[in-house]
């Protein structure tokens, strides 16, 4: 398990040689230009804002509430920039289906308020390989008090 105090429960923390070996297998599924492919740049390049953290931490705390069923799954640490959050994850061998897992967890993490406050849009990479499936979900941000999720559920 991994010792990360973000990810204390639940789901395993990616070690740094699986996230550059699953950021390059999803980096190879995107192509410039096209929505996830845009979103993945401005992820890489753009720099963080004031509420970046705060963010990460949000959805890091939710991951640790909510993520306790999900031990088949091993996760990156939420990375956010000005303009969008991202979070990667890999099924493993150990979850009869690793998609049931990364849904419940992300229908977790949009269904709190703080979600619906700060972000427009969610959209996931699903790329299935022989070591299981990996995942990359970009978690939109929106401008203060303009969110069209705004408070109400979904």
């Amino acid at each position: 398990r991994g010792t990360d105090p973000a990810l204390e429960a639940g789901p395993i923390l990616l070690s740094q040689d699986d996230e550059q070996q699953l950021r390059i297998l999803l980096e190879q599924r995107m192509s410039p230009g096209d929505y996830a492919g845009e979103l993945y740049e401005l992820a890489r390049n753009e720099a963080p804002d004031r509420d970046s953290e705060r963010l990460e931490e949000l959805i890091a705390a939710t991951i640790r509430r909510h993520g306790g069923a999900q031990t088949g799954l091993r996760l990156s640490r939420p990375h956010c920039t000005r303009s969008v959050c991202t979070l990667m994850a890999r099924g493993t061998a150990t979850t009869s289906d690793p998609r049931a897992d990364w849904q419940r967890l992300s229908a977790s993490i949009m269904n709190q308020p703080w979600f619906r406050e700060h972000f427009d849009d969610a959209s996931t990479v699903v790329v299935p390989d022989a070591q299981g499936i990996a995942y990359l979900t970009f978690y939109v941000r929106c401008t203060p008090d303009a969110c069209r999720f705004g408070t109400n559920p979904f």
